[in-house]
């Protein structure tokens, strides 16, 4: 049997005999528990746990234990101490772990493959995990990065095609997504690019001749008010006036970059714009700010404000691309997705989604579609 009474002790700067001294045994009983030599019985387990703090499912074990890197980049390198479920796949050849974290992961009350035990911050946030799903079914988990609404339709439709947990959304913006795939954080890369973009645009260039670019789909971007629009926003000239309350998305979204565009041909500077540095993450929560009553407009996803029965003012046609370096392509756990992307059943899902072109979802792209 596994435990993790040191690391819980030493969180609480305690020697062995402290502990030994609350438990009601000797400081030599405890160096052999902790090292696994000797199992307590119930009554010196329930008395462990109620020194440490925690309960007793959560210092003894049978289950396999990894020592992991922890993907924290999203949030202070301290919340997956409080966030305990975590996310596992494999990415360039080593196991890696994300939290279960709402910030990022939409479906964050989907099966997790892992608790986070220990966290050791000091040593580039190394993990202890306890597994919750066999090593070798790890390795076909896939970590999808992107804020496109379609991507969590997507991993769903493949986990529930294979009947277990093996995809997994998180929903960052356009350059998190990319850093992600570049630091080997994530398998898959989704960013938006607008569908007439020139070949100088940006996002061109990011594009190494190693990966493959495959179409998700297209869709719009543009301002969500509230249904009937009451305030007859039209464009961003309004937002001069100062009445109007926007929320934003977050640096390196495509959403933002599109509204700072806006506002700049608009001659209106940010300092202007009420509520132009409150930031959310994600299409959703933009959409739900408005339909709150928080904001009374956004820059958003025309599916996030067809669901939240938002009025939607269009402004620009979006393809949403996934980036695969091609040494992942030949992963048992990506072909799977891919052809699950290709299928027509999902297809016509995703179109029924959200206002969806499907036409080439699951090609590959050429870049210079139009």
């Amino acid at each position: 049997m596994m435990n993790c009474i040191r690391e819980k002790r030493q969180q609480r700067n305690l020697s062995r005999e402290d502990l030994a001294k609350t438990v009601g045994v000797t400081r030599q009983t405890i160096g052999l528990i902790e090292s696994g030599r000797v199992t307590p019985s119930t009554h010196v387990a329930l008395r462990l746990a109620h020194s440490l703090g925690c309960a007793v499912e959560e210092l003894f074990w049978e289950d396999e234990i990894m020592d992991l890197p922890v993907i924290t980049s999203e949030t202070p390198a301290t919340e997956p101490l409080d966030v305990r479920r975590v996310y596992l796949a494999k990415v360039r050849n080593r196991v890696i772990a994300r939290p279960a974290s709402p910030r990022q992961v939409v479906s964050f009350d989907s099966p997790a493959q892992g608790l986070l035990q220990t966290l050791n911050i000091a040593d580039n946030n190394q993990g202890r995990v306890r597994l919750l799903q066999d090593e070798s079914e790890v390795t076909t988990n896939v970590f999808v990065s992107g804020c496109d609404i379609g991507l969590g339709l997507w991993t769903h439709s493949f986990t529930k095609k294979s009947g277990k947990p093996m995809g997994t959304w998180f929903n960052v913006a356009n350059r998190q997504a990319l850093a992600e795939l570049s630091k080997g954080q994530t398998h898959i890369a989704a960013v938006h690019i607008a569908s007439r973009a020139p070949q100088s645009s940006p996002l061109w260039p990011i594009f190494p001749r190693d990966h493959r670019v495959f179409c998700f789909a297209d869709a719009e971007l543009g301002w969500a008010v509230k249904r009937g629009n009451p305030l007859g926003f039209s464009n961003a000239q309004d937002l001069t006036n100062g009445n109007l309350r926007i929320v934003n998305r977050e640096v390196g979204a495509g959403a933002r970059d599109l509204l700072d565009q806006k506002l700049r041909q608009a001659g209106v500077s940010p300092a202007q714009v009420p509520g132009y540095f409150h930031e959310v993450q994600g299409h959703y929560e933009v959409a739900d700010m408005v339909h709150k009553g928080i904001a009374d407009v956004g820059m958003t996803h025309s599916g996030a404000a067809a669901l939240y029965g938002l009025t939607f003012l269009p402004v620009q046609l979006e393809q949403c691309l996934l980036v695969v370096p091609e040494a992942y392509l030949s992963l048992p756990g990506i072909q799977d997705l891919m052809d699950t992307l290709s299928s027509d059943r999902f297809r016509s899902e995703l179109a029924a989604f959200a206002p969806y072109d499907v036409s080439r979802t699951g090609n590959v792209w050429l870049g210079t579609e139009t």
